[in-house]
C-alpha cells in the first residue's frame, strides 16, 4: 500500500512508454494471480494498485485512448512489455516462481 502510483500527487507524460510501463505492471500481476493462497489474500495485496492503474490508464485514455487501445494489445495479446516489467517476468520464470 506504500507507493509513488498510489500517491495522489503521482502524475506521468501520457506517452506510449510510460503507459507501456503502466500496462506491463498490470500483466504482471495478472500473471501471479493465481499463485496467491487464495483470491481474498490477492485482493488484499493488490486490488488497490490495479484500482489505482485502471483509474490512470481511465485518465489517459481521455485523450489518447487509440494509443491506450494500441498498447493494451501488445501488452496483453503479444506479451510485449517495457524492459524493465520484461526482465522482472523473466527473473520470475527463472525462480520458478511462474
Amino acid at each position: 500500500s506504500e507507493s509513488c502510483l498510489l500517491c495522489k500527487n503521482f502524475r506521468c507524460y501520457a506517452d506510449s512508454d510510460n503507459v507501456k510501463k503502466i500496462f506491463s505492471l498490470l500483466f504482471i500481476i495478472d500473471k501471479i494471480k493465481n499463485k496467491a493462497d487464495s483470491i481474498d489474500h490477492f485482493n488484499s495485496i493488490y486490488l488497490i494498485v490495479i484500482d489505482r492503474i485502471n483509474y490512470l490508464l481511465k485518465e489517459i485514455s481521455v485523450d489518447k485512448k487509440d494509443l491506450v487501445d494500441k498498447i493494451r494489445k501488445e501488452v496483453f495479446e503479444d506479451e510485449i512489455l517495457s524492459y524493465y516489467w520484461e526482465k522482472r517476468l523473466e527473473m520470475l520464470i527463472n525462480l520458478g516462481v511462474l
